[in-house]
């Protein structure tokens, strides 16, 4: 039974834990500021459970919550059936709650997604059937600016290919296909034997030609519809052949153009005894998959035909060893050693070791940068490397290379956290970046924190040393680009990460910097 005493002490927690703090505002449209009922919002996060409301005619929603740090997410049905969600004003701010905290004017911005949709034609005006339409977005991500390949789209019988449901942004087609009469491989074989075969459509960027540096950039804003259609012409070029020397040759072979950014782009894939015939002429990387391994070469078209020798060699593989250093004890938490294609901003992990040792039994031929990850804060403090050529940190990996790192490794690390105001007043939805004053190429060296409802940042695991600290109010600023920084660098606030310290920084924001 409890004292007097302790069910008091129960009684007050209890009440403290009761307080709830109104948590309110409007979902508008992000183009015209709108109002938008009938609006799905969800609050997510901090100690309450999961939970959602329908907006009023106006717009207006409320929840009642304890005191946490929570996010908002709102889904409009406008388009369809699809439903497009995005937090607080953007993609990472939080809303903090609190006594000191109002949060009962909060302006939901909700992006309207965009679509693209159009025809793929022949040079007769005929709609093409099947062919394959590849989307390509442009996009600041970990700091830096990249393009990728979202995917593709295949056209129907009427020539038709669409997009939809899909973020306002920066995009770049590319579209393939080949004549109707190729689709039926009876007809197909008839028609190849018979003297020249018929050619197939060349690789056409939007809004058309073969040369991707004159791709055009669709810049879309929310809500837009836009209409790209194709024109595919013949391609008339070189026939690339493959042969195999030393090996069965059974295995596929695959043409890629260089697209927009440098993006590999799918040009043709056959079996490698089967030429690829009518390639332009340009730059193009040539791959090979077969039961004995691989190979990726670089080749160049120039209008005669084509000549490629297949050796191919094992599937890469990248393993070593990480030494912890000034590790008084062993990690408490799952340490994981990460591997960045520098060409696809694509990653993927594995675990350490009870030894620190790790290891990947298939990594892609490509230029790869590493780091570590985990709720201890391990971070690279020196590297060395067998089997492979190094430079700025990135690590080439060629076809059948067995590349063996070492890998010295620190917790020495602190926290950095505090404020962006002006005129004395918070400012909400702000990236607040962290550059080392040692410039450095290596873009986890670089650290950016969008700032929450309340104004505040919280960078909670940073490698001890010199940085550079200051805000803008720019969310798709390449921070981790030092020549984008550099400009910043001189209006910044210099901070000193200490070891196990916690630091606490209010800042301005920096004044805009134009080109």
């Amino acid at each position: 039974m409890k004292t007097p005493v302790a069910f008091l002490a129960a009684l007050l927690a209890s009440a403290a834990g009761a307080q709830t703090f109104r948590v309110a505002g409007t979902v508008v449209d992000s183009e015209n500021g709108g109002p938008l009922g009938r609006t799905r919002v969800v609050l997510t996060g901090g100690p309450a459970p999961e939970q959602s409301v329908i907006t009023t005619g106006n717009g207006r929603f409320s929840f009642d919550v304890p005191k946490g740090k929570y996010s908002l997410l709102a889904a409009h049905r406008d388009y369809g059936e699809s439903y497009q969600q995005t937090r607080s004003g953007n993609s990472d701010s939080s809303i903090v709650t609190g006594p000191d905290q109002d949060t009962t004017g909060i302006v939901l911005r909700w992006h309207a997604p965009v679509a693209i949709h159009g025809k793929v034609l022949d040079e007769s005006g005929e709609p093409v059937h099947a062919a394959t339409v590849e989307l390509f977005v442009e996009a600041v991500a970990g700091g830096r600016k990249r393009i990728v390949s979202l995917g593709r789209a295949e056209s129907d019988e009427l020539g038709n290919y669409s997009w939809s449901a899909i973020p306002a942004g920066t995009y770049y087609l590319a579209a393939k296909g080949e004549p109707w009469y190729f689709s039926d491989p009876s007809a197909r074989a008839t028609l190849t034997g018979s003297g020249k075969p018929p050619v197939t459509y060349s690789l056409t960027y939007f809004p058309g030609g073969e040369d991707p540096r004159a791709a055009a950039p669709l810049t879309l804003r929310p809500g837009a519809q836009m209409q790209a259609d194709f024109t595919l012409r013949p391609a008339i070029g070189s026939t690339l052949r493959f042969v195999c020397p030393n090996s069965p040759c059974i295995g596929s072979a695959s043409l890629f153009a260089l697209g927009p950014g440098g993006v590999e782009t799918l040009v043709n894939t056959a079996s490698a005894s089967a030429p690829i015939p009518d390639v332009p002429v340009g730059r193009y990387i040539a791959r090979y998959t077969g039961v004995e391994g691989g190979m990726r070469k670089v080749i160049e078209v120039r209008g005669g035909d084509v000549t490629i020798e297949i050796t191919p060699k094992p599937v890469p593989m990248l393993a070593g060893k990480v030494t912890l250093q000034n590790a008084e004890e062993p990690p408490r938490h799952p340490v994981y050693v990460s591997v960045l294609d520098e060409g696809t901003n694509q990653s993927f992990a594995a675990p350490l070791g009870a030894n620190g040792s790790f290891s990947f039994p298939a990594v892609p031929v490509s230029r790869v940068r590493l780091s570590l990850s985990g709720a201890d804060g391990f971070f690279i403090t020196g590297m060395s490397v067998d089997g492979a050529s190094v430079k700025d940190g990135v690590i080439e990996v060629i076809d059948g290379a067995r590349v063996q790192v070492s890998l010295a490794a620190s917790r020495m690390t602190g926290s950095l956290n505090g404020f962006v105001m002006n005129g004395g007043k918070p400012v909400p939805g702000v990236m607040v970046m962290l550059a080392p004053v040692a410039e450095s190429a290596n873009p986890f060296s670089h650290h950016g924190f969008q700032t929450d409802s309340d104004g505040s940042f919280d960078f909670t695991v940073l490698p001890a040393g010199d940085y550079i600290l200051f805000a803008v109010d720019n969310l798709e600023l390449e921070y981790a680009d030092p020549d984008v920084v550099r400009p910043y660098l001189s209006r910044g606030k210099r901070v000193q990460i200490v070891t196990h310290g916690v630091q606490t920084e209010t800042i301005g924001l920096s004044p805009a910097l134009r080109n």
